[in-house]
């Protein structure tokens, strides 16, 4: 049990590796908005509006789950968290950019929640839940930032992420019809032979002019995980293509 735990923790810190290839935000975490800095403006009122509405809500993800970190990035803050800030911000701002943001959802309380698609389905218990987008000028720029957040996922040394996780495997599933475009990477591990299937669900989409990414992290990898993460992903689809500044 305590190998397994600590599976899970490990597995939160991907979703700072989510947030760095969906471009989508940055900052020093905690509750709430990023604190502006002297190359980190505010965030428009316009476009806060129609960033809070292309991630998922609170009825959108399971039932108990709350929001606990909510952060807006700017390109400026996005760009210092880089090896070369000068060189990243010219690229984000030669692909159209504008802003992102990135909201996640954990169990509240002390229990972990648990969650199934359909009615008599073996349980599957998720306890993290990541949405996070960013909106840029034209569909060409998302597009662009979609094919770089593709190949880093696809190169990341994800055993590395992992450590003392026993069959580790990185799987692409497919999911046609459900953005513009869709990277769906299953990252399944154990803490012990015996212990329960652990997967950590990316899924990186770009809708028009929006970028998205959703991760998921639960215990159990059955039909009815691979369901609940397709049903969030096409319900933040549907906010990225409706969203407009």
């Amino acid at each position: 049990m305590v190998k397994r735990f600590a599976l899970a923790m490990g597995a939160l810190a991907l979703l700072g590796v989510g947030l760095t290839l969906a471009g989508a935000a940055c900052g020093d975490g905690g509750e709430g908005e990023a604190t502006p800095t002297a190359a980190s403006p505010s965030v428009p009122a316009g476009v806060k509006a129609v960033l809070e509405q292309m991630v998922l809500q609170p009825g959108e993800v399971p039932a108990g789950f709350t929001a606990t970190e909510q952060v807006f990035g700017s390109n400026e803050q996005v760009a210092a968290e880089s090896a070369d800030p000068q060189a990243e911000l010219a690229k984000l701002q030669r692909w159209g950019r504008i802003w992102g943001y990135e909201v996640t959802y954990e169990p509240g309380g002390t229990a972990v929640a648990t969650a199934t698609a359909s009615p008599g389905a073996s349980q599957v218990i998720v306890f993290s839940v990541n949405s996070a987008v960013s909106l840029y000028e034209s569909a060409e720029g998302a597009s662009a930032s979609f094919a770089e957040a593709a190949q880093a996922a696809r190169s990341t040394d994800w055993p590395a992420l992992f450590t003392g996780a026993t069959d580790l495997q990185v799987q692409e599933l497919s999911a046609p019809g459900l953005a513009d475009e869709v990277l769906w990477l299953r990252i399944t591990a154990k803490a012990e032979a015996r212990e329960q299937t652990f997967a950590q669900d990316v899924v990186l989409l770009r809708q028009g002019p929006n970028r998205g990414t959703l991760q998921v992290a639960m215990f159990g990898v059955a039909e009815e995980g691979r369901q609940l993460v397709e049903r969030m992903a096409r319900a933040q689809v549907e906010h990225m293509a409706s969203a407009a500044p």
